[in-house]
């Protein structure tokens, strides 16, 4: 029986980034999406902080939407780090100045529940991922979306939750 592995897509949230922000998102959710070229998607279902009406009414500042008051936000965003099995996060800010202060959150919610997450960082962030006590705790840094996507860590990780697929004599 096949299980389906829940993703959250933590990162950047900002209006004034808003393509940058749902581009890489979308591209990771794409690539699952045709699961072995039989064009069913593979069974990760992805938990995106982005999802529904809300991100057309995000904040160029990104600290707030107009549909959503915050503690509605940050408890959406526990309930989907608690429900996840892995996290990929991408650290990028994508030329913003301000700090990523949610993300870090979801990250530290992470470690506290003892589950895996994958860092995406661009290279101005690779050695604070290296040398930093909580996020060198990564299964893995990439510096990219395609290296996460070729490395197929997520597939690994759907391959160690699920069923053995070999028979035992």
């Amino acid at each position: 029986m096949k299980e389906v592995m829940k993703v959250y897509l933590a990162g950047f949230m900002s209006g004034d980034q808003l393509e940058e922000c749902t581009s890489w998102r979308l591209a990771i959710r794409k690539h699952y999406g045709n699961w072995k070229g039989a064009g069913v998607p593979y069974p990760i279902a992805f938990l995106d902080p982005f999802n529904g009406p809300e991100v057309d009414t995000i904040k160029g500042t990104g600290l707030a939407s107009v549909g959503a008051m915050s503690n509605a936000i940050i408890l959406g965003d526990m309930m989907s780090v608690r429900e996840c099995d892995i996290i990929v996060a991408n650290l990028n800010t994508f030329g913003s100045t301000r700090e990523m202060v949610g993300t870090y959150m979801e990250l530290g919610w992470q470690i506290w529940q003892q589950k895996p997450f994958i860092l995406i960082a661009p290279e101005e962030k690779q050695e604070l991922c290296a040398k930093h006590p909580f996020l060198n705790r990564a299964v893995g840094v990439y510096k990219s979306v395609e290296e996460v996507l070729d490395s197929k860590i997520l597939n690994f990780f759907y391959k160690r939750i699920n069923h053995a697929n070999y028979e035992v004599e």
